[in-house]
């Protein structure tokens, strides 16, 4: 048989008698040795609170078949057969990430990105003397906003990008308590009455 197309074929054979007919089906997978070479996209440099990437792999044609696979870093992929798949929970620093195609008998390609994750401060777009809105008190390990403006947007967050601490839109004190954290630093993200504000602060034992 030749002309076949690139995927399935799928034929039917009939057996008839006197008593009637019979069938049967057969699929003829047909691979094209010629199939482009797995692409995984550029590499990615992105800034978080949240760290998410949306990734952007070459199409998966059938009967091929591909898949993400992380190789390095931390991150969650809810779907490794989707080319343009979000991957979420990403920390500081290199994740690497391949993606993976088979093309039946005729081989597999790959390619291979990196993700580059930086935490957000903000500090560089944060109006000037803005260092006494925020309080910690290292006795008590208390954080405190202190201003009465309204508060937009909190988030606290580890130097990993972890998000310790989100203000909820009911949450009226504007104190937060620190003491079940390690020592380290930590930084704050804040929108107050419109304007973005971020501190960064060290706790110590």
């Amino acid at each position: 048989m030749t002309d076949l197309d690139f995927g399935e074929n799928v034929l039917l054979w009939t057996y008839i008698n006197g008593f009637g007919a019979t069938t049967d089906e057969v699929s003829i997978w047909a691979f094209d040795p010629l199939a482009p070479a797995a692409s995984a996209g550029p590499d990615q440099t992105i800034v978080g609170p949240p760290f998410t990437a949306q990734l952007s792999g070459s199409a998966c044609i059938e009967p091929c078949s591909c898949t993400w696979t992380l190789v390095a870093g931390t991150g969650v992929i809810t779907d490794v057969t989707d080319p343009n798949v979000v991957i979420t929970g990403l920390f500081v620093g290199t994740t690497i990430l391949t993606w993976t195609c088979i093309n039946g008998p005729c081989g597999a390609t790959s390619d291979t990105i990196s993700i580059n994750a930086f935490i957000w401060t903000g500090i560089e777009n944060a109006p000037l003397a803005t260092s006494n809105w925020l309080i910690f008190d290292s006795d008590l390990q208390q954080l405190t906003v202190a201003t009465t403006e309204p508060i937009d947007q909190f988030l606290v967050t580890d130097a990993q990008g972890r998000i310790l601490h989100e203000m909820s839109a009911t949450r009226t004190s504007r104190t937060w308590s620190m003491a079940q954290h390690a020592p380290g630093i930590y930084i704050v993200r804040a929108v107050i009455n419109g304007v973005v504000r971020s501190q960064r602060f060290l706790v110590i034992r």
